[in-house]
């Protein structure tokens, strides 16, 4: 994406001022850092009724944000904290298939129909990212975005305990693995913008988030936005996308969003399922990587139980090619398949 277009869309919400002078700021008219370091100081002062030391401290807090976004890393600091480029998901057949599991820093939409596991893919998500960097996680935690349901806290818990189970060595128990996802539960619009301009860029600074996960977008703007709100909707989404990669980028961090698909299993192409990711074009322009999750057929998993078996669909990743891979789901987990029918 331009860069430079994207630095004048930077909301001041993002400056880490006194909220009283963030409220001046806007009420006088300047929403971003550009139009704050653009404007004079003396129209500064005047329109905000700003002292001189109010003034310089702004000044100042909005200068090193744009340093700290300009900034490219020296290959010395690289060498001293490497960047993580790949979150593993918990699975090594889904990880090679990924070539190393989610971007980092990225946005991977995953869009898919009703009970593919797309829920259970993002809590197993939510708990590989607690991992140390030598096994593939991020050693930070997660916020989590719930738009719709109740946080599915039961869900979580078993696999936590079978996470745990299956990192023994690093003594880490179900309790101290769920209190690093913070949970919000966002049900309009306006709610899901107040949490990622105000309080997701203060909790990824002081609690080293790594993952945030939005389950899912497309059930708030489906309530909100009717067919003659289309413009207002693709604003909201290009203003979302803008934010949620800028914070990725910022925090070297992964973000997940969970999208809602578009027809059924009436409509195919050779006899396979096509759906379309909801949302549309503005949408699909904002992310970096498309997944598609859908459920096929019954079949054996795991020790010779029927399941079901689903299948994971690279749809939209300049680094990967348009495949698929199958996998299912127990108490554990998200598993791959690989093609021989031998389980992981």
């Amino acid at each position: 994406w331009n860069m430079a277009r994207e630095f004048e869309q930077v909301s001041v919400d993002f400056l880490d001022c006194n909220p009283k002078h963030l409220q001046k700021l806007k009420l006088a008219g300047y929403k971003t850092v550009a139009s704050v370091l653009q404007a004079s100081e003396q129209d500064l002062c005047k329109r905000c009724s700003f002292s001189v030391e109010e003034l310089a401290q702004i000044i100042s807090v909005s200068s090193q944000h744009v340093l700290q976004e300009k900034t490219n890393p020296t290959s010395w600091r690289l060498f001293q904290n490497p960047c993580q480029t790949h979150l593993t998901v918990g699975c090594p057949l889904l990880d090679a298939w990924l070539r190393g599991g989610l971007r980092v820093p990225s946005v991977t939409e995953l869009a898919g129909v009703s009970s593919a596991g797309k829920t259970q893919f993002c809590l197993q998500l939510a708990l590989t990212v607690q991992l140390p960097f030598s096994r593939g996680g991020l050693e930070g935690a997660t916020v989590y975005i719930s738009t719709e349901d109740v946080f599915p806290h039961r869900r979580l818990k078993p696999l936590a305990e079978s996470f745990c189970k299956n990192h023994s060595d690093l003594s880490l128990t179900p309790k101290q693995c769920m209190d690093q996802i913070y949970v919000d539960h966002c049900l309009t619009t306006g709610s899901l913008d107040v949490m990622i301009q105000h309080h997701l860029p203060k909790l990824m600074s002081s609690q080293s988030i790594r993952l945030i996960i939005v389950d899912s977008l497309a059930a708030i703007l489906r309530a909100e936005f009717s067919n003659s709100q289309l413009y207002t909707r693709a604003r909201f989404l290009s203003s979302f996308g803008a934010k949620m990669r800028m914070l990725a980028s910022r925090h070297n961090a992964a973000v997940l969003v969970v999208n809602q698909v578009t027809g059924s299993h009436h409509e195919s192409h050779n006899g396979v399922s096509v759906f379309r990711p909801a949302l549309g074009e503005t949408w699909s322009n904002q992310i970096n990587v498309r997944l598609i999750a859908d459920r096929t057929a019954q079949t054996e998993c795991g020790s010779g139980q029927a399941g079901v078996l689903r299948t994971f669909t690279v749809s939209l990743a300049p680094h990967l090619p348009e495949t698929s891979h199958h996998y299912y789901i127990d108490g554990d987990g998200v598993h791959g398949i690989d093609f021989a029918g031998f389980i992981d």
